[in-house]
């Protein structure tokens, strides 16, 4: 519940620039919904709805890829700890700009 209201929160602005986008793009085309209010579903919330979905989508799809699972155990709280395999990068990482700071300035 409280993810979708955030997401709600969070894309009110976009859906806002969005709406003036089409309001301004029907009177570019001539058609002013404030005076020709049967205009209004086909000019003005039928392209609201499909920018709605579009971006239902594009969150949908970035949650997806980040796996985002609302009944999966919450990940955050496991400490971080220093392994083996941290040691050996952050060793192979110094190497690497020790050979190239050699190369550079021999």
């Amino acid at each position: 519940m409280v993810l979708s209201l955030m997401l709600i929160w969070r894309f009110l602005p976009i859906i806002q620039q969005g709406t003036q986008r089409i309001v301004e793009g029907n009177q570019l085309r001539g058609v002013n919904l404030t005076r020709q209010q049967n205009q209004w579903f086909a000019g003005l919330f039928v392209p609201f709805i499909f920018q709605i979905v579009a971006y239902a989508d594009d969150v949908t799809i970035g949650l997806q890829t980040r796996g985002y699972e609302p009944t999966a155990p919450r990940s955050n709280c496991q400490p971080l700890t220093w392994e083996r395999k941290d040691f050996i990068f952050a060793n192979a990482i110094l190497l690497i700009i020790l050979v190239i700071s050699y190369m550079e300035w021999s």
